[in-house]
């Protein structure tokens, strides 16, 4: 009863098996006597028949203690522990029968069948190799890890077994179930179901459900079919139906999956589920959510697609279409039908579906992309209707010949080009603020000539150019004398007042009265306190093209410095310190621009005055060197080196400025030991109040500190410290995993502190984030175990996600208890289930 049962696929093998059997018989009275008997004295006796018949082929091999053969009936008579082999089929009884002509044993005492990995016992046996049919009274078998018993359990010639008032279970424990199902008539067709009808469902002793009829799958590869439903509740929510609908497998490359949910009082939701791969051309899949809630005569839409899709559309793999994403009608969709965390607490939606081409002969790529962000606090959706995009990365502009050893200072002049255009598309999804439909068009050039001069030295000249167009400008200048604002910005709400003018305020801004006809804001009013209050007129959209061109270019001078400590200490054998410092000079001219344009994704550089910029920085980086021990004996040593210290210092001359021509002074530093990583930022002014040079005065600073995923894991026992399912603890079976149990923990820390102040005198404002993921899971025996994840934000002091979880492995049946103590999605999921049959369950959530 415990040797495991073989796959139900071989059965078939068996079945369609036809060659010719030939039998040696070791018998003398085989050939001389009609009847004949070993006397009882014989201890055993192992023959080896071979026979030719139409359906047999191989050796019948058999043994027993006593052996007697009756030539007039032609049969063998195995008593005291007889056995019979056939290719893979052991019978084992007290006592056998075997007809030879017809190829048949009849087996009785304690009759055990074992074909490949399934066993049937009983107490009277008939079994034909030729046919492979059989009969068995008082049988128990163990059938694709499961076990049925039943008054007569008969075995047809395609395998399948018709078992008269028997049971089914896949309990270990055959002599008393947990559950088992009960039917008058049941019939197992192997690799792909069980019938029968009628059928009792019973836990323990005790009949849970009768079923005029039932059929479970035995075939666990996908193939179309009906779902089985499941119900349960909530005391917020009340009850539900789920997984009401049907599967659909057509091929081995497609499925579709359609399927409800019916909420008591509340909605109904229709979800079409399709998945589809074809090895080395695409895969992908999609889901779909349709709501109908309590007011289903209304029109609302309510809505949710989820998908992913890869797809090469040449053989090269030079062209491809691919995407992901999450789109909803409704920005509360997972808050009203979700009971995912993860999506209830998903902030920003982002889809996309990406048309890609590779030009392998000129090195260059081109993209055609559509894009969707949705802010779901705001409701705020931006996409791109598409962008286009073409990218010719940085080549020679006159490439050196293939012979040539060393390439001419003009091989190394270096120019690349990038082109994007779109149609950006920005609207509230609730309305709440006029949207917008807007195009664009960007094209850059930029041109470098790395040299290196006197061998340690690299000059490298610099140019660069962009040139936007766009459709539709907001006029930053107010039609009035009085003043000229240019700070009005499309989201009015954002304005700030101009410091330059001392003499007014800004009373309110109107901007709800003209909306022009592509529901863009057409004219603001700026109420200035003034005494009258005076109106100003802000144009906003001016419906044209605009074309806006910048260029700037500059020369920039390197070099590395080198320096080494033999700082000998422990294994390590030296510090090197490489010094980069960068000089660089850059003109930008002016800019005079009085408009200022949509957000559509297309650069621009907006009203700048003149700059000529000397730009400084020093590079600093520290390493070592330590000698590290390899060989199987350790006997040998290498060097290798790792990284200590990497920190900048940068600053900038604006020869223009008239005051402040130097820029802040900007430090930074990072640092990292094996999971520890720290970096440090910070700025500086070099004025003081009165515009004077000084020294450094601090104006703000931040450090990080994060590391990696933080585990330790071990054992704090030899054996199960909890006896809850130890009612049958001496069962080797049921304690096959007892042993050490394991323990883990995990973490991941993560820790923001910026301070910061407006002006010298001001003091320093603090902001901090800290973060903390982690888990950890311990296992109180080979079947309970306990597992929590969270993670807490200390600013805000509460747990962003926090969940216990609790299983137990019941032998047939699996628990498990899941409890989320959070603000944001708190509740619970209580479920057991059979193992073998995971629809058959309970469950229970809040």
């Amino acid at each position: 009863m415990n040797k495991k049962s073989r796959p139900l696929s071989k059965l078939r093998h068996w079945q369609n098996s036809s060659c010719s059997v030939r039998f040696f018989i070791c018998l003398a009275l085989f050939m001389c006597t009609t009847h004949s008997q070993t006397p009882d004295t014989t201890v055993s006796d192992t023959s080896v028949l071979q026979k030719t018949t139409p359906a047999v082929t191989d050796s019948v091999r058999y043994q027993s203690d006593i052996i007697e053969y009756d030539a007039l009936q032609k049969e063998f008579y195995l008593i005291g522990d007889a056995q019979v082999r056939y290719l893979n089929i052991v019978l084992q009884a007290d006592t056998i029968v075997y007809t030879t002509d017809s190829d048949q044993f009849r087996a009785k005492g304690r009759p055990r069948l074992i074909e490949g990995r399934d066993t049937t016992i009983g107490e009277y046996m008939v079994y034909n190799i030729r046919t492979r049919r059989g009969r068995v009274q008082h049988a128990t078998t163990r059938f694709d890890d499961a076990w049925f018993s039943g008054g007569q359990v008969i075995k047809g010639e395609d395998t399948e077994l018709y078992v008269d008032h028997g049971d089914y279970t896949s309990c270990a424990y055959v002599e008393k179930p947990h559950y088992m199902f009960v039917g008058e008539k049941i019939k197992v067709i192997p690799d792909d179901k069980i019938i029968g009808r009628p059928v009792v469902f019973t836990i323990a002793d005790a009949p849970v459900a009768v079923l005029p009829y039932f059929i479970f799958p035995l075939d666990r590869s996908r193939r179309s079919g009906w779902l089985t439903p499941v119900w349960g509740g909530s005391p917020g929510r009340g009850g539900y139906v789920d997984n009401i609908g049907y599967y659909f497998a057509p091929s081995d490359y497609v499925d579709f999956l359609l399927s409800s949910k019916i909420q008591e009082f509340n909605y109904f939701v229709v979800n079409a589920q399709s998945q589809y791969s074809l090895r080395y051309i695409l895969n992908g899949k999609i889901s779909a959510r349709y709501v109908l809630d309590e007011d289903i005569l209304s029109s609302r839409q309510v809505w949710s697609v989820d998908y992913n899709h890869n797809q090469m559309l040449t053989p090269d793999g030079a062209t491809r279409l691919s995407g992901r994403g999450s789109l909803v009608s409704q920005s509360d969709f997972y808050k009203q039908f979700s009971e995912d965390s993860d999506e209830i607490q998903e902030q920003n939606l982002t889809a996309n579906m990406s048309l890609s081409h590779r030009f392998s002969k000129i090195n260059a790529s081109a993209n055609m992309v559509w894009n969707r962000t949705h802010n779901l606090l705001t409701d705020r959706i931006q996409e791109d209707l598409p962008s286009v995009d073409f990218r010719l990365p940085s080549r020679p502009l006159f490439p050196a010949a293939e012979d040539k050893e060393e390439p001419s200072w003009y091989n190394k002049i270096y120019y690349s080009y990038n082109a994007r255009a779109t149609v950006r598309r920005d609207v509230y999804g609730n309305d709440s603020l006029p949207g917008f439909i807007r195009p664009g068009v960007t094209n850059a050039f930029d041109l470098s000539s790395p040299q290196t001069i006197f061998r340690h030295f690299t000059i490298n000249p610099t140019f660069s150019s962009r040139a936007s167009t766009f459709y539709g400008a907001i006029d930053t200048t107010v039609i009035d004398s009085f003043f000229s604002y240019d700070t009005v910005q499309y989201e009015t709400d954002n304005i700030a007042n101009d410091n330059r003018y001392s003499t007014y305020e800004i009373e309110r801004i109107d901007s709800s009265t003209f909306v022009d006809e592509y529901g863009d804001i057409d004219t603001t009013y700026i109420i200035t306190k003034l005494s009258p209050p005076k109106t100003h007129y802000v144009r906003d959209t001016l419906d044209q093209f605009y074309t806006v061109g910048s260029w700037q270019a500059g020369v920039n001078a390197s070099t590395n410095i080198y320096g080494l400590f033999p700082l000998r200490l422990f294994n390590l054998t030296g510090i090197r310190h490489t010094l980069t410092p960068t000089i660089g000079y850059h003109y930008i001219p002016e800019q005079e621009l009085d408009k200022s344009f949509f957000s559509v994704g297309i650069p621009y550089t907006s009203a700048r005055d003149r700059q000529q910029l000397i730009r400084v920085n020093m590079a600093n980086q520290f390493q070592g060197r330590r000698l590290v021990k390899t060989g199987e004996d350790g006997s040998d040593t290498r060097e290798e080196k790792f990284n200590i210290l990497t920190a900048g210092l940068s600053t900038s001359y604006n020869f223009e400025e008239e005051r402040r021509r130097w820029s802040d002074l900007n430090f930074n530093a990072s640092t990292s030991y094996r999971f520890l990583n720290v970096r440090f930022n910070s700025n500086f002014w070099i004025y003081d109040e009165s515009d004077q040079l000084s020294a450094p005065i601090a104006k703000d600073y931040t450090v990080r500190v994060s590391t990696g995923n933080l585990g330790v894991r071990g054992t704090l026992w030899d054996g199960d410290l909890l006896f809850l399912d130890s009612v049958n603890h001496h069962d080797p079976v049921k304690y096959a995993n007892a042993g050490p149990q394991e323990w883990s923990i995990s973490i991941n820390p993560s820790f923001s502190y910026t301070n910061s102040r407006r002006t010298p005198g001001d003091p320093f404002v603090p902001s901090k984030q800290y973060n903390l993921n982690a888990s950890a899971g311990i296992k109180f025996s080979r079947a309970w175990s306990l597992n929590w994840n969270g993670a807490y934000n200390f600013v805000t002091d509460q747990f962003v996600r926090n969940s216990f979880v609790i299983r137990a492995d019941l032998e047939c049946w699996e628990m498990s208890f899941s409890w989320r103590p959070e603000k944001l999605n708190p509740g619970y999921h209580f479920r057991v289930n059979l193992k073998k049959i995971p629809d058959i369950k309970w469950e229970q959530r809040g």
